[in-house]
């Protein structure tokens, strides 16, 4: 499962991906895999967590973060989108049963993943 350009962010919430990792391994043979990238909000965006920006922190989660497309005029309805930096994302993977690797690391808390099913 190839999920690129942040498309683990598709899950939406900690407990989408936690859905979304147990249904994955129903799914996936058992030498599948799972490649994914995401960011750590927390290191590209530290002053979200100043006290300017209290609803931010208040947040269970800040990764789990709201977008809304617009286009001119049109606005389209906001919809959730999850940014997991590598520990929650390794917690939930062992979690659910795969074995986790950070494969690369880029700037500002980016980074890609391989989860694979614990054999």
């Amino acid at each position: 499962i190839l999920l690129l350009m942040h498309g683990i962010g598709l899950t939406g919430t900690l407990e989408g991906l936690a859905a979304f990792l147990d249904e994955s391994k129903v799914v996936m043979s058992r030498d599948g895999q799972i490649i994914c990238d995401s960011a750590d909000l927390t290191v590209v965006l530290p002053r979200l967590l100043g006290e300017e920006h209290s609803a931010f922190r208040a947040r269970p989660y800040p990764g789990e973060v709201e977008f809304r497309l617009t286009y001119g005029a049109i606005e389209g309805q906001p919809y959730p989108w999850l940014f997991v930096d590598p520990r929650t994302l390794e917690r939930a993977a062992v979690k659910a049963g795969f074995d986790f690797a950070v494969a690369a690391r880029g700037a500002r808390g980016a980074f890609a993943a391989v989860l694979k099913p614990r054999k």
